[in-house]
């Protein structure tokens, strides 16, 4: 029998979490990539005719393209009005009939065949540096679930978002629980000024996600470490230029300018065998990989 101060003692053993990346360790596997030699319209929706939040930016499908193996999001001080041609599976708003946006720019995100739940998420990203811009790479709850649904946890995390007034070697790192009004946008932000990095750059952005932690990387390293405050839906993966009102100065209406986020691949990797697994998604046990989850 254990006796109670056993007890205590078990329970407070502090808990290590280690990451494991795919370059590192052969228990993850790749799951889907894109290296966008051409725009897959099955893994890939171009939202078009809406807004996120009041924002003064219009989305449009003509703001992105692939070009030379990359996936090019671009942004530009063109007026444009709202045609009333919003596609429904879109995580974004539908756009004012009424107002002349002031911006254009391009946002994409995952159809719900390539939503993810928990794994390895890598994309390799140039940002552009513009007074008033604001890139993200974030996650949010994959369509067809509704948040308002008290099965439905939160949904987003953000990979990275970058503000041009605080430095090209700044980015901010977060988490929302969506619907969660008590909760402050800020609970679980974090801002990062990297050393020898500039977002203008080419570099590696991922997360490691499970069910307990969520790690975020730049370029292999890991920046941030965090349990996991109640991500647990399946998501769809989003990337967009927007214009980060409140957040600093607006960029200029004129004179014309334009400016790209390249995108060179995206790649998701899922665990060979971890807690999740069931017997019946093994078929052939004389060829299965019995590795370990080395962080257990």
């Amino acid at each position: 029998m254990i006796n109670k101060l056993s007890i205590l003692f078990l329970i407070f053993i502090p808990v290590v979490v280690m990451g494991q990346q795919p370059q590192t360790d052969q228990n993850w596997q790749l799951a889907w990539e894109d290296n966008f030699n051409h725009f897959n319209n099955n893994k890939w929706l171009k939202t078009n005719d809406c807004q996120h939040g009041d924002a003064p930016q219009l989305f449009l499908r003509t703001n992105v393209r692939t070009y030379n193996g990359n996936l090019v999001i671009r942004m530009n001080n063109d007026t444009a009005h709202c045609h009333g041609q919003h596609d429904t599976n879109s995580s974004c708003q539908s756009c004012n009939l009424s107002l002349l946006y002031k911006y254009t720019s391009g946002r994409v995100e995952t159809m719900p065949e390539y939503a993810i739940q928990y794994g390895y998420v890598e994309a390799r990203i140039k940002v552009p540096y513009h007074e008033g811009l604001w890139p993200a790479f974030w996650t949010l709850i994959k369509q067809g679930l509704y948040l308002e649904e008290p099965d439905h946890t939160a949904s987003e995390i953000d990979i990275f978002e970058m503000y041009a007034n605080k430095g090209t070697n700044h980015l901010e790192t977060n988490l929302h629980h969506a619907y969660d009004y008590t909760e402050s946008n800020t609970a679980y932000l974090q801002e990062h000024d990297l050393n020898n990095f500039s977002y203008t750059d080419w570099h590696k952005y991922a997360i490691e996600w499970d069910p307990v932690k969520i790690i975020w990387y730049v370029d292999d390293t890991p920046i941030r470490t965090t349990y996991n405050h109640g991500i647990l839906d399946p998501v769809r993966l989003i990337m967009n230029i927007a214009v980060a009102k409140g957040k600093g100065l607006q960029p200029e209406t004129s004179p014309y300018f334009e400016e790209k986020m390249l995108v060179d691949y995206v790649k998701v990797y899922g665990l060979k065998c971890d807690k999740h697994t069931t017997i019946n998604e093994i078929p052939d046990f004389s060829a299965y990989d019995y590795k370990v989850k080395k962080s257990i």
